[in-house]
């Protein structure tokens, strides 16, 4: 278990961005649409926005 501003592991994202990815495809293969993770890695809420 990691805790926020904790380091990352070598090559392991935080479990709620995994989580967020993981269940993100998951909806969006269900809905037929593209699915886009702005930030995976870190939080960033001005990282670029995926327009359609």
């Amino acid at each position: 278990m990691r805790y926020p501003g904790e380091e990352r592991g070598a090559g392991r994202r935080h479990p709620s961005a995994e989580a967020a990815d993981r269940s993100g495809r998951v909806l969006a293969s269900a809905l037929a649409v593209p699915f886009h993770f702005a930030s995976p890695d870190t939080p960033d809420d001005q990282a670029p926005r995926l327009r359609l």
